[in-house]
């Protein structure tokens, strides 16, 4: 394969293109980078690894300085000098676009719809968007900027770029034949909305703008994704395979017309492709190998003690189940002795009822039975007092019945029965007593 000469320095081991490169942008860049915050994870593999963020705000993330170095670097290296991007966030890869173009004597146009100022979970509505960018247009007018647009336009001023980097705020793909205009472009890098075909949109907005000469950087081309998607249509419409390169958000390059040579240097500028990374790597694989057989002893171990377990589980359901037959057994034996008990409740409040009735009727008994004695030692009092008139009645009549034997037993009293018997005879009494 023939290779074109770059116009950027390859040092003799290119194994040092990535040190080289990033150490001639380092110094330039410190003072972004001093303004910012790193975002810790995922865990970088180096310091270019990682991505940044304002310090106030949680969303969203810039590109990692790895591909800020591969953007800076394709543009060097093929002399591009049109330049535009979507979306330009808080302006970070803008500045490692803008030290490129610079270099060139080209410009860039960077836009944003700075949705995400006021709503960081903003979920796509074209009505609200479209509204949020009239208000940040109207603000911008009097200088009231979103965050994100000021810390950019501060670091390009840093950076000696005013001149070669042009801030637009306007929505994709509406506006961008208004901010493009009649420039043809050589470089474009997409990186605004990832939901429903809005990647797609973005680059067929900016297809026909597209120089012979040209390279679309795509970021954020995980696998399913609408990027992958509009990566795809950039493949049809440019008739070039895409470059997915091995970044922390899976940086891609879809190029037409581009050095050669550029583009094969570029794996040097990934630490994933790094030889002391592949060292490492295979350092770790070695390690994670001997861990992998020391976790798969000790799963066998566990897979043995496992079963052990699961047969004393099975013979603990067993005694389970034979329990709660007891148990049902002793429930039902239970309602059982709660019905019986209830029963002998019910029985025993008869019985007390029963009870009190009788001690009732007793304690009348009682009463009527006192009453009876009391009654009775009267009568006996007065059974004796009767007795005892009755005994002098006795003596009496036996006195009296002694005189009447004695009269009747005399002459007068046979006189005079002589005499009654004579006056009945005639008629002058009825019946005469002897």
């Amino acid at each position: 394969m023939e290779f074109e000469f770059l116009e950027v320095f390859l040092p003799s081991n290119l194994n040092d293109l990535r040190r080289v490169r990033y150490e001639l942008l380092l110094t330039q860049l410190k003072c972004v980078h001093t303004s910012l915050e790193k975002v810790e994870s995922p865990e970088a593999i180096d310091e270019l690894d990682c991505s940044w963020k304002l310090r106030e705000k949680a969303f969203p993330y810039s590109c990692t300085d790895e591909e800020g170095l591969i953007l800076n670097y394709v543009i060097a290296a093929n002399q591009l000098k049109s330049g535009f991007e979507i979306s330009t966030a808080f302006g970070f890869s803008s500045m490692y676009i803008g030290l490129a173009l610079k270099q060139n004597g080209g410009q860039l146009v960077t836009m944003d719809c700075y949705v995400e100022e006021w709503k960081e979970s903003f979920v796509y509505n074209p009505e609200e968007m479209e509204s949020s960018v009239e208000c940040s247009r109207k603000n911008a007018l009097e200088n009231i900027l979103p965050t994100g647009l000021h810390f950019a336009k501060e670091s390009a001023t840093k950076l000696g770029l005013s001149d070669v980097i042009r801030f637009e705020i306007g929505i994709s793909p509406k506006d961008v034949p208004t901010i493009v205009g009649d420039r043809k472009l050589d470089f474009v890098f997409i990186d605004g909305g990832h939901f429903g075909e809005q990647p797609l949109l973005d680059f067929l907005a900016v297809y026909p703008y597209l120089s012979e000469k040209c390279a679309v950087f795509f970021h954020d081309n995980h696998s399913g994704t609408t990027v992958a998607q509009a990566v795809s249509e950039a493949e049809n419409k440019l008739g070039a395979s895409a470059q997915k390169l091995l970044t922390r958000w899976n940086l891609t390059l879809v190029s037409r017309g581009l050095n050669k040579l550029s583009l094969a240097t570029l794996d040097y500028l990934l630490i994933r492709k790094h030889p002391s990374y592949l060292e490492l790597s295979q350092t770790q694989l070695q390690q994670a190998q001997d861990e992998l057989k020391l976790s798969q002893t000790q799963l066998q171990h566990t897979q043995s003690e496992l079963k052990l377990l699961q047969t004393q589980l099975q013979n603990t359901q067993s005694e389970l189940e034979l329990s709660q037959t007891q148990l049902q057994n002793t429930q039902s034996e239970l309602e059982l002795s709660q019905t019986q008990l209830q029963q002998a409740q019910d029985e025993l409040k008869l019985s007390q009822t029963q009870l009190q009735n009788t001690q009732s009727e007793l304690e009348l008994s009682q009463t009527q039975l006192q009453h009876t004695q009391s009654e009775l030692e009267l009568s006996q009092t007065q059974l004796q007092h009767t007795q005892g008139e009755l005994e002098i009645v006795k003596y009496k009549a036996a006195q009296t019945e002694a005189m009447i034997s004695a009269m009747q037993s005399s002459k007068f009293w046979k006189l005079r029965i002589l005499w009654l018997k004579l006056k009945k005879n005639l008629g002058l009494v009825k019946e005469v007593q002897e």
